[in-house]
């Protein structure tokens, strides 16, 4: 069986990567099917990924000092099957890069992706409640 692959462009260096827990899954019609409940329309089964990305023209490679600047981090929406994946959302922060990114296990509600630990290369520590909302979509934005 031939595997796929797909390539990202996201623009920037990738200083961190992680993925959420468990899968999300995606409807044609609405937003994520719950589990239990028939639907004739079909589902796609994504993940999410988390990179903490951080500008080109100046590159962070000093771990012990800290350091300001406009940095992001990307989430994005892949689908199981690896043909697609999707920029779903964008959290900046001025933090320079991102040293840490974790999900916090278990966090899913029925309006909550999860709960995303940040540390930023400023010495913050954040912790994000991410929306299920822009996941939701079959095509997002």
């Amino acid at each position: 069986k031939k595997q796929k692959h797909i390539a990202m462009n996201v623009g920037c260096y990738v200083a961190k990567a992680a993925w959420a827990p468990g899968i999300l899954e995606v409807s044609s019609e609405q937003g994520p099917c719950e589990q239990g409940v028939d639907s004739a329309a079909p589902s796609l089964k994504m993940h999410v990924l988390a990179l903490g990305v951080h500008g080109r023209h100046r590159p962070i490679t000093h771990v012990a000092s800290k350091n300001h600047g406009l940095a992001c981090i990307q989430l994005w929406r892949i689908e199981e099957n690896c043909n697609m994946a999707s920029f779903c959302q964008g959290l900046v922060h001025n933090g320079a890069c991102t040293r840490v990114l974790q999900w916090l296990p278990c966090a899913r509600t029925s309006g909550r992706l999860g709960l995303l630990l940040v540390v930023l290369g400023d010495g913050a520590l954040q912790i994000h409640s991410v929306a299920l909302d822009p996941f939701k979509q079959r095509d997002p934005p």
